[in-house]
């Protein structure tokens, strides 16, 4: 049943969800979104025309947990476990919810997989696959998906895509991620407890001697304090003043601990400038010396002694 002012109703015999927005818009105006058996298409009614649109074209909030009835109605022929699925997921939502129900091979995945199912679809995006290309891959199991997208394929690989945090499937960490999982060695390095987010991917990728130790878990935090003091101690150039820097910071439990480690080392490079900006002094003064002992008398070979150049001053020349 359609209520006044309420753009939202349930059509029974057709199974789908209409969304009206004649009055909203002040023109004939509805979307009818078809239910899971029927793929979820789209069709957009508009001064008497139709059209076909995409679930993201319709930039409704079609997976809230305490939704209009209407909607929740239309949730309730979707396969056990599926919204569930899409909901822990922070991107391409729209997308995976149209794909799976179009494709069995995609449900499946979803459900076992999701982030893997993102990650093949930010694959295909990047790499411009076709869709046949993009379906007969999501048919071929999760090893040979890593495979194709050059990654490592081992069970481990499969386990951390699986306890990637949401924001972790960002677009922008693309390359962080293919960095992490072309790396076996520092996979199987990783601390366990910890959260595999944006914020360790990216610290992972240019600090990937994190990986196993204490400030692991903490580079999970998305703290600039913590983060710009890591910086701090490593940009003081730790070729330099040796590999101690990098092995306080890997034992740190804490910001506060990061913070003294910055502090020392800080306090280190700059009593290290300081002598450096001395050194030329101390050369210029020996070269000094050098110098005034070489202009000193010189004692020639058959004992006489050359002496030293007088100069006199013009003043005490007697004019002729």
């Amino acid at each position: 049943m359609k209520l006044i002012n309420d753009k939202y109703f349930w059509n029974l015999g057709h199974q789908s969800l209409v969304v009206d927005w004649t009055e909203q818009l002040g023109v004939s105006c509805q979307q009818i979104i078809g239910g899971w058996s029927s793929g979820l298409g789209v069709r957009d009614y508009l001064f008497g025309k139709e059209d076909n649109l995409s679930l993201a074209d319709t930039r409704l909030d079609l997976l809230s947990l305490d939704p209009h009835s209407a909607v929740a109605q239309w949730q309730q022929t979707f396969p056990r476990g599926v919204l569930d699925a899409l909901r822990g997921l922070k991107f391409r939502q729209a997308e995976v919810m149209a794909l799976s129900a179009s494709s069995k091979a995609a449900t499946s995945l979803l459900l076992v997989n999701a982030n893997l199912l993102v990650m093949w679809l930010n694959y295909c995006a990047e790499h411009h696959l076709s869709a046949c290309q993009r379906m007969r891959t999501l048919g071929s199991g999760q090893a040979e998906i890593m495979a194709m997208m050059g990654l490592d394929n081992s069970r481990l690989a499969l386990r951390m895509v699986r306890e990637l945090s949401p924001d972790a499937l960002n677009i922008q960490c693309t390359s962080s991620l293919k960095h992490l999982f072309s790396k076996p060695h520092i996979l199987r390095r990783l601390t366990p407890s910890g959260k595999l987010n944006a914020s360790l991917l990216e610290a992972l990728d240019r600090w990937p001697w994190i990986a196993g130790y204490p400030i692991q878990i903490l580079l999970c935090q998305p703290s600039e304090i913590l983060r710009e003091s890591v910086k701090k101690v490593l940009s003081a150039n730790h070729h330099e003043l040796g590999v101690d820097a990098i092995e306080h910071l890997r034992q740190c439990h804490s910001i506060g601990q990061v913070v003294s480690v910055e502090q020392a080392w800080s306090a280190r490079w700059n009593l290290r400038k300081v002598l450096a900006s001395l050194e030329p002094i101390s050369k210029q003064a020996v070269q000094s010396r050098q110098l005034s002992q070489k202009s000193a008398n010189t004692t020639y070979l058959d004992g006489r002694v050359r002496l030293p150049i007088l100069t006199i001053p013009v003043t005490n020349l007697v004019s002729l």
